[in-house]
C-alpha cells in the first residue's frame, strides 16, 4: 500500500496533535497555479482563497496563473492584482461549436476534442518556463490534462489537489449513477435512457483517463479524508488536509451579523446544494412532494443558476409532482443572501451524491439551521454524531422525507463545528508544496 500523509494542523475535534514544523520557503519561489477563480462554486472559492492568502502571507512566492476560466475576461482582471497571467484556455468556445454536446448524445469524441488542447491554448511560454513548480487548484479530467501537458513541455514537479474524486470506487459509482439515471427519466421521460447512457459513457472515459494522469504527477494533495476513501488508499504521494475548507473571517463576520439580526424561523427549507443530478435535486423534489401533503404550508427554495431551458424542465416536474406553488427557484443569488436565507430557514436538504468537505454545511450549522443529508463519506466522516444534523441512506427519498420532517417538527439546536484558520490550512499547503521544489 502506498503511503498516505495526514498534516494534522492546530488541535481541534478533528485533529489529534499540532504541526510542530516551519513553513520554509525558498526565496523568490514561482508557484504556477492551474485555476478557476469562479466565485460561484465551492472549488472556486477555495481557489481564490487560497491564493489570497498566499499572497498575504508569503511575500516571497510569486503567483503566475493558467487560467481554465467560465467567464476569460473578467477571471483574467480578478487576478491580475495577485499575480502575473501566462495563460488561458476557454473550453466554453470549443463546446459551443459543438451542438451535438448541447443534444446530449456526445460521446468519447467531445472529450476528445476538449482535450486536443493545443488548439485551444494560449500561453506565454517564456514566464510559465520560470515557475519552480505547477499545482492545479482542480482535479478535473480537462485540467489535468493541461497539467500533464504544462509538465511535459515545462519540464517542472507538478500536483494537483482533489477537490473531490477524480474517480470512484465500484459501490460508489453505482450510487451516483443511479441519481443520474433518475435525474434524466424524471427530466426526458422515456429518453432519459438516452441522456444517461451517454452520460455514462462519458463519465467512464473520463475516469479511465483521470487514473492515468494521477500517475504522471509529482504529488496529490486530498481536500478530506472523504477523497481517499471515495477512491483508494493505493495511491502514491498523496497528502491529506484534515479539512481543507474552512470558513475566512470574512464569512465569520458575516454570519455572526445575520444570526443576530434573524430571531424567527420561516416556514421554508433551503436545497443547500447546486441544482444538478449529482447533488440531488430530482430526489430533494420527490422528498419535497411527500412532505408538502403533510407540511403544505413550508417552501422549498432552491437557489443556483439554472438555464432557461432546464428551469422549464424543473417546473414541469413540480407540476407533475403537485408542488408547483410551493417550490421557488430564485436563480443566483449573492453569498451574503444566501446566508440570510439559510438562517431564516427551518432546515437545510442536502442530499448531495459528491462531496468532500461542502461549505453548505458547515454554513448551515454555523448559522443554527439543521441539516438533512446522505450518509455520503464526506458527511459521514466528519458530522456523524453531530447535533442538527441527520444521515440517511442514499437515494432512499421516504428516509429523506421522514428525516426532515423529524428535523422541522422537533428542532435540535446544530452542534457548530471547530475548525483550523485558512492561515493554518494554507501553511500546511505551502509546506507540501516546497517539499517538491
Amino acid at each position: 500500500m502506498a503511503p498516505v500523509i495526514f498534516l494534522r494542523g492546530k488541535k481541534h475535534k478533528w485533529h489529534n496533535y499540532k504541526l510542530e514544523v516551519e513553513v520554509s520557503v525558498p526565496m523568490k519561489t514561482k508557484l504556477l497555479l492551474l485555476i478557476n477563480p469562479d466565485p460561484r462554486s465551492g472549488g472556486g472559492i477555495r481557489a481564490l482563497r487560497f491564493i489570497k492568502g498566499v499572497k498575504r502571507k508569503y511575500s516571497d512566492i510569486m503567483l503566475l496563473y493558467f487560467i481554465v476560466p467560465s467567464y476569460t475576461k473578467d477571471s483574467i482582471l480578478t487576478l491580475h492584482k495577485y499575480g502575473k497571467v501566462v495563460g488561458f484556455i476557454n473550453f466554453q468556445e470549443f463546446k459551443n461549436r459543438l451542438p451535438l454536446f448541447k443534444k446530449a448524445i456526445s460521446t468519447e469524441f467531445i472529450v476528445k476534442g476538449m482535450l486536443d488542447i493545443k488548439k485551444w491554448l494560449n500561453i506565454n511560454y517564456a514566464l510559465a518556463r520560470d515557475a519552480h513548480i505547477i499545482y492545479s487548484q482542480h482535479e478535473v479530467t480537462e485540467y489535468m490534462r493541461i497539467l500533464k501537458f504544462l509538465k511535459e513541455n515545462i519540464k517542472k514537479p507538478c500536483g494537483v489537489m482533489l477537490q473531490l474524486p477524480p474517480y470512484y470506487k465500484t459501490k460508489r459509482l453505482r450510487n451516483i449513477e443511479a441519481a443520474k439515471k433518475l435525474f434524466y427519466k424524471a427530466i426526458h421521460g422515456t429518453k432519459g435512457i438516452i441522456y444517461w447512457a451517454n452520460d455514462f459513457r462519458v463519465a467512464q472515459y473520463c475516469y479511465k483517463l483521470n487514473k492515468n494522469f494521477l500517475r504522471k504527477f509529482d504529488f496529490k494533495i486530498a481536500v478530506s479524508r472523504a477523497i481517499l476513501e471515495e477512491m483508494s488508499n493505493n495511491i502514491a504521494n498523496i497528502h491529506v488536509l484534515d479539512p481543507g475548507v474552512t470558513l475566512d473571517e470574512e464569512d465569520i463576520r458575516i454570519l455572526n451579523s445575520i444570526k443576530q439580526n434573524v430571531f424567527t424561523k420561516k416556514r421554508i427549507v433551503i436545497f443547500g446544494g447546486r441544482p444538478a443530478p449529482t447533488k440531488g435535486i430530482i430526489e430533494a423534489l420527490y422528498a419535497w412532494a411527500k412532505i408538502s401533503k403533510r407540511l403544505s404550508n413550508y417552501k422549498l427554495i432552491i437557489t443556483g443558476h439554472i438555464s432557461k431551458k432546464l428551469l422549464t424542465l424543473y417546473k414541469k416536474v413540480c407540476m407533475k409532482l403537485h408542488v408547483y406553488d410551493r417550490v421557488i427557484f430564485t436563480g443566483f443569488v449573492p453569498r451574503n443572501k444566501r446566508f440570510e436565507l439559510v438562517a431564516q430557514a427551518r432546515a437545510v436538504l442536502y442530499p448531495s451524491h459528491e462531496d468532500s468537505f461542502p461549505f453548505s454545511v458547515i454554513e448551515s450549522l454555523y448559522l443554527g439551521t439543521p441539516i438533512v443529508a446522505y450518509s455520503i463519506p464526506a458527511l459521514k466522516i466528519y458530522y456523524k454524531d453531530f447535533k442538527g444534523i441527520k444521515l440517511v441512506p442514499e437515494l432512499q427519498i421516504n428516509s429523506l422525507a421522514n428525516a426532515l420532517m423529524d428535523i422541522i417538527e422537533n428542532h435540535e439546536e446544530p452542534e457548530i463545528p471547530v475548525l483550523p484558520s485558512w492561515e493554518e490550512i494554507i501553511d500546511k499547503e505551502i509546506e507540501i508544496l516546497t517539499k517538491y521544489i
